[in-house]
């Protein structure tokens, strides 16, 4: 009886008239969809989504106001989660979904109804994932990028529907109640029992993408092979854990295999906190599943297509999620490449495979570490090779047969040297972040080539443009009509960029500690790739952490110290007295006229004039060193060490007189820097003082006869 009424439904919605007409062609209905995301970005994409739904209201009314509807359910759910109010309260109760245990405190990250909180917890007793708890506390603020484009955690925290962060006074444990996240909690704690640091890390890595206990020389080497995507949980795993649950189900001639797979797919979905492409390939093995079970004769691009639009209706924050984005790029890859696929041999297919790979991740792994290795797709065919046929596998087993976890620790060591061997052929493609315009023309010329790749007409053409693209886009940088000069707020310390309209010129003074090294990736999503100087003041760690880094990242033409500096290589060296030429940009050396006990007092002090406006310098020099500076005109001037006690004295302010006064603090600021003293005493002079710590990353700007100031965390002037 029930089995008759449900080939009754599955009949009337195999030949209903909405089913006939949405068959092959929901990938429309996606693409406008997609239309409708660029929207969100950059509002100017509203005029390619007029012209699109004509196009759809041509070729079928019903097709076109479909879409209208779905793009504006997204307007909608996207409108409402973003300015929904959050619950911002003393006391929380929640489910414990993340717990991470620290040196000194712990990280949990705790569902309370359909948000989450972030808790930082000093409490002596641990918690588990699946621990009821009851927290009290204050919920702070999010500080805001302090460097131009730099990652926004506040916006992270509400994308992923995190109330904000916690430090907690008291944590109380409720209960332990019955609920999915008992499942996570019980792989941990065996995983935890069981393996030893090494065997954990590299499982954490390959089963679930958690990359934090691998080492900074692995990451970087498959960072520059790119590589990371095997170690981000994906489609890949969900197709090797199927295959295996086959071939098992097979061997042994078990019955129920998708009832199986259903479940541990199930569950995996729980144990990786249901990330966006985990839930992508599973929910693509259900329909796939119900599809054939049901006869509704949808193709893959179909299935692919309405699952994007449910999942992006469902959370339209996902369009800000790049493991989202790139799951559904790569599957979509596959299915469209599979034509071409068809009859060629088994490492052809590999070879095309990887590149496809590459091509349709290149803008998302730009975003990421804004260079990729042009040689990695012939790399990737061997990792691919070795991670679908030998890695995972060998992890899962090893899940199951946790003795075994030895050899697989001498496996995986044994990938990272190669890993490593094959990151020092790299033959590096540099550019900045691509804007969504640049994105949105790579992706429709790379379906285009896909499309009519048996014409070779169209493909040359196609070829052609998307060359044009990655190159135009790779110059951006020097599309810039302004000159800068940028006074960077580093995690600490100091870093300023100089740098000429066009990009023709570009100075750096000090690289700032180099905290999650800020200045190169700044320096990289501006699309500046080579320094033509690079001038360190003095050899404190938080004015030159970041040279090892720089020299391995950017070309660098001219590394120029003072002439107390025991830093090597450089190309030269300065005293008071020298002067230092860079294209138009001249430099006067004031600092240091001998060798100082004090470090501080051996910085180099520049004085220069930029757009007609005279720049002083002062890097870290006390008083002491200002006696020695004579009167000069200045307009703007880069306070000593910090705005501290130490440097900036009345005598010295007298005589320069400068308009403006920069201090450069760092964004931790352990010594509460400027000194109030300072500000007073600038502003007594009506100096007019812009702080780093107030503004954050402060441009002096000029293009032609206009100039002026702009703020990371203020209003244009």
């Amino acid at each position: 009886m029930i089995k008759s009424k449900l080939l009754f439904v599955c009949n009337t919605i195999r030949y209903h008239q909405l089913t006939l007409l949405i068959r092959n062609n929901i990938f429309l209905l996606a693409f406008g969809v997609v239309l409708g995301c660029l929207i969100i970005i950059n509002p100017w994409f509203i005029l390619v989504e007029i012209g699109y739904g004509g196009y759809l209201f041509k070729r079928s009314r019903l097709l076109g106001t479909m879409m209208i509807v779905l793009v504006g359910l997204l307007f909608m759910g996207y409108g409402l989660s973003i300015h929904r109010p959050l619950p911002i309260k003393e006391e929380y109760k929640g489910i414990i979904i993340e717990a991470e245990e620290k040196s000194t405190y712990q990280r949990l990250l705790i569902q309370t109804g359909l948000l989450k909180l972030l808790i930082y917890s000093k409490a002596e007793e641990t918690y588990r994932v699946g621990d009821q708890i009851s927290v009290s506390g204050v919920v702070e603020a999010s500080s805001p990028p302090h460097l131009p484009g730099d990652f926004d955690y506040d916006a992270y925290l509400k994308y992923h529907h995190i109330i904000g962060i916690m430090s907690s006074k008291q944590v109380k444990k409720i209960n332990r109640p019955l609920s999915i996240w008992l499942i996570k909690d019980a792989l941990e704690m065996y995983l935890e029992t069981c393996f030893h640091s090494d065997a954990r890390a590299y499982l954490y890595g390959l089963l679930f993408g958690d990359r934090s206990g691998f080492s900074e020389e692995f990451e970087m080497s498959l960072s520059m092979n790119g590589l990371v995507h095997l170690f981000a949980v994906s489609g890949l795993h969900i197709g090797l854990i199927i295959s295996i649950i086959h071939s098992l189900f097979k061997k042994f001639k078990w019955s129920h295999e998708s009832h199986f797979i259903i479940i541990f797919l199930g569950c995996y979905c729980i144990v990786t906190g249901f990330a966006p492409s985990i839930v992508r390939a599973t929910s693509m093995f259900y329909l796939a599943l119900i599809n054939k079970k049901w006869n509704l004769r949808f193709s893959s691009l179909d299935i692919i297509s309405g699952l994007f639009i449910v999942l992006i209706l469902v959370n339209p924050f996902y369009i800000h999620d790049i493991g989202f984005c790139l799951s559904f790029l790569m599957a979509t890859m596959i299915i469209l490449t599979a034509p071409i696929l068809v009859k060629k041999h088994p490492l052809m297919q590999l070879l095309i495979i990887s590149f496809m790979s590459q091509m349709f991740s290149l803008p998302l792994i730009i975003a990421m570490n804004h260079e990729v290795n042009s040689l990695a797709f012939i790399g990737n065919v061997l990792f691919i090779v070795l991670v679908s046929s030998l890695v995972i596998p060998t992890a899962l087993v090893v899940v199951t047969m946790f003795p075994l976890q030895s050899i697989f620790v001498w496996m995986m060591k044994a990938f990272e040297w190669i890993s490593s061997l094959m990151s020092q052929i790299f033959i590096a493609y540099q550019a900045p972040s691509f804007s969504v315009l640049v994105i949105t023309l790579y992706y429709v010329l790379l379906f285009v080539i896909i499309r009519y790749i048996k014409c070779p007409t169209k493909r040359r053409w196609g070829t052609a443009l998307l060359i044009g693209v990655l190159l135009i886009a790779s110059m951006s940088g020097h599309y810039r009509l302004e000159g800068r000069v940028v006074f960077l707020d580093c995690y600490e310390g100091e870093s300023i960029l100089i740098s000429s309209p066009y990009a023709q010129t570009n100075i750096l003074i000090d690289t700032g500690i180099g905290k999650n090294h800020e200045v190169t990736d700044y320096l990289l999503r501006e699309g500046i790739l080579c320094l033509d100087m690079l001038i360190i003041t003095h050899e404190h760690e938080d004015h030159m952490g970041e040279l090892a880094y720089l020299k391995r990242h950017l070309r660098i033409r001219q590394i120029v110290t003072s002439i107390n500096s025991t830093l090597l290589p450089v190309t030269k060296r300065v005293a008071t007295g020298d002067v230092l030429t860079c294209k138009e940009y001249t430099f006067y050396v004031l600092n240091p006229s001998m060798a100082y006990l004090d470090e501080n007092d051996n910085s180099l002090v520049l004085y220069g004039v930029i757009n007609g406006r005279y720049f002083l310098f002062m890097g870290d020099a006390t008083s002491l060193v200002e006696e020695n500076i004579p009167v000069l005109p200045v307009n703007i001037l880069k306070v000593g060490h910090h705005g501290s006690t130490t440097s900036t004295s009345e005598a010295f302010l007298d005589r320069m007189n400068p308009t403006v006064a920069v201090i450069q603090t760092g964004q931790t600021n352990r010594y509460q820097f400027p000194a109030t003293s300072i500000v007073k005493r600038l502003e007594k002079r009506e100096i007019k003082v812009y702080s780093t710590s107030q503004y954050f990353t402060i441009t002096y700007w000029y293009q032609g006869s206009s100039e002026g100031f702009r703020f990371q965390n203020y209003p244009t002037f």
